[in-house]
């Protein structure tokens, strides 16, 4: 069975075009698509709505990571790719599998190996004060946060830190909420500053 791409009135010269989904004159210059870039895939000469690129290919292009270089060695983050994993539990034989509800990051504060969790429903990043170095300058800060069980918690401060990824060796500047030591694990939340 062929699939016909195009429907051609008989009594004039006009088609349901495959490239802009309107019917106009069988004459490229005619088409609103010709020219234009598709907002789907970045070519040109379609409409998004008659895209040939498949769906699935696509969502994994979607930019989650944009940093910005400063004159400096290190990068500033704005925000941190999540991604969901799946680890296969002590059921292995049965082919069962759970999945993990918490993301772990490995990254070194000076020489320390320190263990963030990756919160994609934080909206800024949270480190407890003594992890920091005595030294750290805080600058006062007016945010307040608000945990998932919508309990509030109001910060000492903010700070930037320079943290290195250990498999990569890249070292990043991030901005940190300082919280007292009873927070005791650090937070990446899904966008950085």
């Amino acid at each position: 069975m062929m699939k016909k791409t195009a429907r051609q009135d008989t009594n004039t010269n006009t088609v349901l075009c495959k490239f802009c989904g309107n019917t106009h004159e069988r004459d490229k210059n005619k088409c609103p698509a010709f020219g234009r870039r598709c907002s789907k895939c970045g070519k040109e000469n379609h409409f998004a709505v008659k895209c040939k690129t498949k769906q699935d290919r696509d969502k994994g292009k979607q930019v989650h990571h944009v940093t910005e270089r400063n004159s400096e060695e290190y990068e500033d983050i704005r925000s941190v790719t999540t991604a969901e994993i799946l680890t296969v539990t002590g059921k292995e034989a049965s082919g069962d599998k759970t999945q993990n509800s918490q993301l772990f990051a490995g990254m070194l504060i000076g020489k320390e190996l320190v263990k963030f969790q990756i919160d994609c429903g934080a909206s800024c990043n949270v480190i407890p004060v003594n992890l920091l170095s005595p030294d750290t300058q805080l600058e006062s800060t007016k945010t307040v946060l608000v945990m998932y069980n919508k309990t509030r918690l109001h910060p000492l401060g903010k700070c930037k830190v320079k943290v290195r990824n250990p498999r990569n060796k890249k070292q990043y500047r991030l901005e940190f909420e300082v919280v007292n030591e009873d927070c005791r694990l650090p937070l990446l939340g899904k966008k950085g500053k």
